[in-house]
């Protein structure tokens, strides 16, 4: 090849250079011999006069199919509808086949699909608008389903899709107080108990006609104080009876409850650990002894409170008291005499725990053999130990 061919040769390779970087301004040095310098860097593609960006994916990464997957996508493009029905079933099936059912002529296929756990909310989307009723419902059902999904079948004119969507944990707040007002009592019923309804959605419902709503206010763990006291005063015993159990209910309404007509009532409040020891003390005198049983139990309770119940003629109170961390040693001394076998020993081993408790010794620094031993002294027996272990100090 002669010099002019060759420079007609190299002229054409540059050109088609030029050509193919022309809009990102690379250079034509095809053995990288342009030094760094004027704007330029050295890229894989040659020198430049723009810098290289890499751009951050936004799309979620590919998850490969496994072998089982793989023959489901194969199984789900059958021509017969129940091979495809089966595998919309399947929970192994991948999301992309799912999406690719979700399309199928077939509302039992759709169906499935929309049941699917692993069906993405892209195709739950899509399967909201579904003409079949079915479809929309399972939909309405699947935890991938999303917010903005769960707000347009909110306005669905089925009511049980819509109880579905009041019942959701994903519904939004904005949805549920939208649903608030919705004609069906069942729908509202649903966003009644939801934990996302806010407060003061929930103070609007403490006010339906509907008793088995108001029920579920005074159960949800987001009713304010004020609502809670509000419903106090409810004709339901229902109502009332959650009110006393609700973790939310100010010591104010508790101690009002306490005095109610019906005892399960009264038994939530024994039960509830706002209850202040003042109600405690009250309730101890309950004729019901399942209450007592509750009040000798309750951490508020206090020594004299339980000092009294310590005489109930209910085994299963003294009992309680017994095992009571409040106890006094004065009252567990007394139990440690009492006409049950069970109770005698209860309250002697917490009596002699109470007496090592308070003694300041460390009993660690005792033989393994020896702290065994310790447990199964009664009282005297251990004053006279740590009487011994006192003067032997000396």
């Amino acid at each position: 090849m002669n010099k002019k061919t060759l420079r007609i040769a190299e002229e054409i390779l540059r050109t088609a250079e030029d050509l193919i970087f022309a809009d990102s301004d690379y250079i034509y040095d095809p053995d990288h011999k342009k030094k760094p310098g004027g704007g330029y860097h050295k890229t894989e593609k040659g020198w430049s006069k723009k810098e290289e960006k890499k751009e951050k994916s936004t799309s979620s990464p590919k998850v490969k199919m496994t072998n089982e997957q793989k023959k489901l996508d194969e199984m789900a493009k059958s021509g017969n509808y129940g091979i495809r029905e089966n595998v919309a079933k399947n929970p192994n099936t991948s999301p992309k086949t799912l999406d690719k059912l979700s399309n199928d002529e077939y509302f039992e296929v759709r169906e499935n699909v929309a049941k699917n756990p692993n069906t993405s909310p892209e195709a739950l989307d899509k399967l909201s608008n579904d003409e079949d009723y079915a479809v929309r419902h399972y939909v309405a059902k699947n935890p991938n389903t999303s917010v903005k999904t769960l707000d347009k079948l909110s306005n669905d004119e089925d009511y049980e899709i819509r109880i579905n969507v009041a019942e959701h944990p994903n519904t939004s707040p904005e949805t549920l107080k939208k649903l608030s007002n919705d004609e069906n009592y069942e729908v509202r019923y649903e966003v009644a108990k939801n934990k996302n309804t806010p407060v003061k959605t929930l103070d609007k419902l403490s006010n339906d006609e509907d008793y088995e709503i108001r029920y579920y206010v005074a159960e949800n763990p987001n009713t304010s104080v004020k609502t809670l006291d509000k419903l106090s005063n409810d004709k339901s015993d229902g109502v009332r009876r959650n009110v006393a159990e609700n973790p939310n209910t100010y010591v104010k309404t508790l101690d009002k409850l306490s005095n109610d007509e019906y005892y399960a009532v009264r038994e939530n409040v024994a039960k509830n650990k706002n209850t202040s020891v003042k109600t405690l003390d009250k309730l101890s005198n309950d004729e019901d002894y399942e209450i007592r049983i509750n009040v000798a139990e309750h951490p508020n309770t206090s020594p004299k409170t339980l000092d009294k119940l310590s005489n109930d003629e209910v085994k299963y109170v003294r009992r309680n008291v017994a095992e009571h961390p409040n106890t006094s040693p004065e009252t567990l001394k007394k139990l440690s005499n009492d006409k049950s076998d069970e109770i005698r020993t209860i309250a002697k081993e917490k009596l002699s725990q109470k007496v090592l408790d308070n003694s300041g010794f460390d009993f660690s620094k005792l033989s393994p053999e020896l702290r065994e031993k310790v447990k199964d002294w009664d009282i005297e027996d251990i004053k006279k130990f740590l009487g011994w272990l006192k003067k032997h100090k000396g």
